[in-house]
């Protein structure tokens, strides 16, 4: 049995529902006004399953530590390589992302992180709040641990705190302004102070769709004892011909491997 052979017999389509025009048009219209949709019970159970399976084995090559994968999802030895297939996904993220810019995001690529966050140097990973490069922006939980919310690596954002930027160095400059460990710190404090409008749970089976350029976004912490894993998906760069983003987004990907 080869690696994906469980994956592929599982569903004809891992993301269960079908992106139809009527459910697209009240995404869009919830992101706009709410800044968050959650697709509710989405993602096929078998599957999320031999995902936990294969976090599991991640782990014990890795070490009980803080790592990401980057782009797992075109690895055709991962089990994750089954969302390349999925016709449902690639259309919520091409439609969601067309609908949230005035950019043309035909050329745009996908870009999928999968974060896993555990052991000891699970602080360094909490609280660092940040926009994403790309319009929009679907989170899926692959492992949140049970227990009180403020340890258990739960979203905390400022949903939709800005427009979508025409000017490139418009951009880089407010989030060299708020990606700071100073701004983070205050963003930190703010959000924390009100949890209750900053808080969005995470639960396992859900695929949660927002607003990933506009939103200031980070993640509570997790107790070292505790497993998060996450797989997000980028789509829809309005940036996407500058020379200066593509290469920010390189020494970004460069680091992120350093760490891991």
């Amino acid at each position: 049995m080869n690696s994906n052979e469980v994956d592929d017999n599982c569903v004809e389509d891992i993301i269960t529902i079908n992106p139809s025009i009527p459910l697209l048009e009240e995404i869009s219209s919830h992101l706009k006004k709410h800044g968050f949709y959650c697709l509710e019970k989405s993602l096929d159970l078998k599957a999320l399953t031999t995902f936990q399976i294969e976090i599991e084995s991640l782990i014990n090559t890795n070490g009980n530590r803080y790592f990401s994968l980057i782009n797992p999802y075109k690895n055709i030895e991962s089990k994750f390589s089954i969302f390349d297939k999925s016709l449902n996904l690639k259309k919520f993220l091409f439609e969601l992302a067309k609908s949230g810019t005035y950019s043309d995001v035909s050329n745009s690529e996908i870009l999928n992180v999968l974060r896993i966050v555990t052991g000891k140097n699970t602080d360094g990973q909490s609280l660092k709040f940040h926009y994403d490069a790309t319009v929009i922006t679907a989170l899926i939980p692959i492992l949140i641990p049970i227990g009180s919310i403020e340890h258990c690596g739960h979203l905390l954002a400022y949903k939709n705190l800005r427009n979508i930027r025409k000017s490139v160095l418009v951009n880089l400059i407010e989030k060299i302004i708020l990606q700071n460990s100073i701004s983070q710190k205050i963003a930190s404090f703010l959000a924390l102070r009100k949890i209750e409008n900053y808080f969005c749970e995470l639960k396992v089976g859900n695929i949660y769709f927002f607003y990933g350029y506009r939103t200031l976004h980070a993640n509570l912490p997790v107790n070292p004892d505790y497993v998060r894993a996450t797989l997000l998906f980028h789509f829809g760069n309005p940036h996407n011909d500058s020379f200066l983003i593509k290469s920010v987004a390189k020494f970004r990907h460069w680091r992120e491997k350093r760490i891991t």
